[in-house]
């Protein structure tokens, strides 16, 4: 009882907090942080400036990543993997074996880690989820093509 009033009378001096831990409760005051540094002041709005640069339409190749197409190509048809598997209200562990793709393999695409995963491999998925999948050739022309991944709504 005598530790309870000691804590009461504390509480109308200093604003503090109850925590638990594993070894019983203690206190902290709110206007401290953790560390026992001061709290890092904020800056104004105005002393802040942010550049803004247009998208070439390609995230990976804004960012000056490596193969940048191919990775555009990948994470739209995870997206659709994605939203496939959110419509038919899937586990993963459902949508792994509706799909022939392992779960563990399934989670790291639909996380965007695509190292070691084909295009092919995610549209073959899509496929047996019920998704006609086409691959659509245009006439040859100068330079380098490009790759695109159209959805139909």
């Amino acid at each position: 009882m005598r530790f309870r009033r000691n804590q009461q009378a504390a509480s109308l001096f200093h604003d503090t907090t109850r925590t638990r831990s594993k070894r019983g409760s203690r206190q902290r005051s709110i206007s401290q942080p953790r560390s026992g540094r001061p709290p890092k002041t904020l800056r104004k709005e105005s002393d802040v400036t942010v550049e803004h640069v247009a998208s070439s339409g390609n995230v990976f190749a804004d960012l000056g990543l490596s193969n940048p197409e191919e990775r555009l190509v990948k994470s739209r048809l995870a997206a659709a993997l994605q939203r496939s598997i959110a419509e038919m209200a899937l586990t993963q562990t459902a949508a792994a074996a509706l799909t022939g793709i392992p779960q563990p393999k399934l989670s790291k695409i639909l996380r965007g880690r695509f190292e070691g995963i084909s295009e092919t491999y995610i549209a073959e998925g899509l496929r047996k989820l019920g998704h006609d999948v086409e691959i659509h050739i245009m006439p040859r022309h100068e330079g380098v093509g490009a790759t695109r991944v159209l959805e139909a709504v």
